[in-house]
């Protein structure tokens, strides 16, 4: 098939002494919200979904949780390995948080889709141009249902969205502001020097 073993890098578990305001309550929801998402992209593609985390549990149990869904196509795989070795043994990247796994996605240019909601995650205002271009080329989202009517979209022509000018375009716009790195030891230089902004993501 076209689309086939979808790979979900989700945030690392919750430690609220330390990931204030990320308190547990919160961290409950965005974690059902993890589970709920994995399911309705495996009902809508028929594919194999992994979801991949932190090493560390931290009491949460949840390999059980996802044990529970019943689902055998739905896997969870904690942080093992490098991300980008992973990324490539996938067909499809779903993020739903603000880590520099958009940024290597990208970087990669490997099929990626974003969702970030305000419930749990926000965007720093300066980012929201950036973040707009991908939405229009429908890479990020801030609702699952907009996410999952864009998946279906994608059930059959992946690559030729991905491909497409405008879709490459608003990746080149996005890591020019969000996720440059240079090509050479003067852009790094640049960026990690005191009172220089490193390049970050969200």
């Amino acid at each position: 098939p076209i689309l086939s073993h979808i790979l979900r890098s989700t945030a690392g578990l919750c430690r609220p002494s330390l990931e204030y305001p990320y308190t547990p309550d919160r961290f409950e929801r965005y974690l059902q919200t993890q589970l709920g998402l994995a399911t309705e992209a495996h009902k809508l593609t028929g594919q194999p979904v992994t979801i991949r985390t932190r090493p560390r549990d931290l009491g949460w149990d949840v390999r059980t949780m996802v044990q529970t869904l019943g689902i055998p196509q739905i896997t969870l795989e904690f942080q093992q390995g490098k991300f980008i070795d992973r990324l490539a043994r996938s067909r499809l990247h779903i993020c739903d948080n603000c880590s520099t796994t958009i940024a290597e996605s990208l970087w990669a240019n490997h099929p990626t889709l974003i969702l970030i909601t305000d419930d749990y995650f926000q965007l720093r205002p300066e980012a929201a141009g950036d973040y707009d271009a991908l939405a229009a080329a429908g890479i990020f989202h801030t609702s699952q249902e907009s996410l999952l009517r864009q998946l279906a979209r994608l059930k059959t022509n992946l690559d030729a969205w991905w491909q497409a000018g405008a879709t490459q375009a608003a990746i080149r716009h996005f890591l020019e502001g969000q996720g440059r790195i240079g090509v050479g030891l003067k852009h790094w230089k640049t960026a990690l020097l005191p009172g220089k902004q490193s390049p970050q993501v969200c």
